[in-house]
């Protein structure tokens, strides 16, 4: 009997271990078969192309912000209440080359000026009958001089030569105070004539700090203008490229949405760079009249013309990550590689340094990691 119970339980146990056995292989592989659907699911599919060099033609482009070669700060010269001119004195008003700009008030200056012309007449007048008698020689030039004499208008030239042609009617001269008064009146004639200014060239303002009614000061700056008519664009180039960029040479102008607007040329290459974006400034020369629609301070982009790379090729810009690096595809996994970065264009990059022969990426891959297992959706050999 108790053989029996003995038999019973060791026939049980090995059921139990026989079960436990076949349960835990079950499990096993239904984990394998998950983990292999697993790694099934996290192959990357990517769109890559072989690598081949070639000589490639491609353009300069970069954008640039149009100047005026005359950029001149308008500043009284008198003190007084600011009157205005012909123009108004407002920002983007538009003006005439010889148009009036400002008027600072002078009515009192004016009568000052013409008190000292009546004074230096009464000289004059009185000089002429002992010139008649002393210097009879001269007496017909100073009496033109002193009929050409006018209250409202500036004085007329002195006869020099007559004054200079003896040493004895030069004294004569400054012994009635002559030429003592007549240069006082052609200096505050001068000073009358910065009362008011007049337009050096067409045209506009682009900022007015000074409003008409105000009292201004000598020095005092009034508005800021700019010629409409002498327009160049400064355009930054960095220096990698400046070794194809020659003066006189002809590009292209665009819109910032890609409109062309006609073309211009090379005036000049400052010869230094600017430390803060490590670049030269290149200045193009463009004819106003043929581009009516250009404005002073508009964005435009400036397309010099196209120049031959060898050896390269072409990949998109979102393709290449951490500045130089590269995927390409090895034994069906993620490989990164460092590449020389010849030329940037808009959207791609020119480059070199990857193995002929090889399978890059040309799509941006997110989140990937190298020795990643991916699939090549496309044909590369097409």
């Amino acid at each position: 009997m108790i053989k029996r119970k003995v038999l019973v339980t060791t026939i049980g146990i090995i059921i139990l271990l026989v079960f436990s056995v076949v349960f835990q292989a079950i499990i096993a592989g239904d984990k394998e078969e998950k983990k292999e659907a697993k790694v099934e699911e996290n192959i990357r599919y990517v769109h890559a192309i072989p690598v081949t060099y070639q000589e490639l033609n491609s353009p300069i482009t970069s954008q640039g912000r149009v100047l005026s070669k005359n950029i001149v700060a308008l500043s009284a010269e008198a003190s007084g209440k600011l009157m205005s001119g012909r123009i108004a004195l407002k920002k983007g008003a538009r003006f005439k080359k010889s148009d009036k700009l400002y008027q600072v008030y002078d009515k009192e200056d004016q009568l000052a000026l013409r008190a000292s012309k009546s004074e230096f007449l009464t000289i004059v007048a009185r000089m002429l009958p002992d010139i008649k008698i002393d210097f009879p020689d001269t007496y017909g030039t100073f009496q033109e001089f002193f009929n050409k004499i006018s209250l409202d208008e500036d004085l007329p030239e002195i006869p020099k030569k007559d004054i200079n042609s003896s040493s004895k009617f030069k004294t004569f001269l400054a012994t009635r105070n002559f030429l003592n008064t007549y240069y006082r009146i052609k200096q505050n004639e001068l000073r009358l004539k910065r009362f008011s200014s007049y337009a050096p060239f067409d045209g506009t303002f682009i900022s007015v700090n000074v409003e008409v009614g105000t009292f201004v000061n000598p020095g005092q700056q009034i508005a800021m203008m700019v010629d409409n008519s002498r327009l160049e664009i400064e355009v930054p180039l960095e220096t990698q490229y400046i070794r194809w960029v020659k003066k006189e040479m002809e590009v292209s102008i665009q819109t910032e949405l890609g409109e062309n607007i006609g073309k211009g040329r090379v005036s000049r290459i400052s010869p230094f760079v600017d430390p803060g974006t490590q670049s030269l400034s290149v200045f193009v020369g463009v004819n106003r009249r043929e581009m009516p629609n250009l404005y002073y301070g508009q964005y435009v982009r400036v397309i010099y013309k196209d120049f031959t790379v060898k050896n390269v090729m072409r990949l998109p810009r979102n393709s290449i990550f951490n500045h130089n690096k590269v995927f390409i595809v090895k034994d069906d996994l993620l490989v990164k590689k460092d590449i020389v970065i010849r030329k940037i264009e808009d959207k791609d990059i020119l480059v070199s340094g990857l193995d002929e022969g090889a399978l890059v990426v040309d799509e941006p891959l997110v989140d990937a990691r190298e020795n990643s297992k991916v699939k090549i959706l496309n044909d590369p050999a097409k």
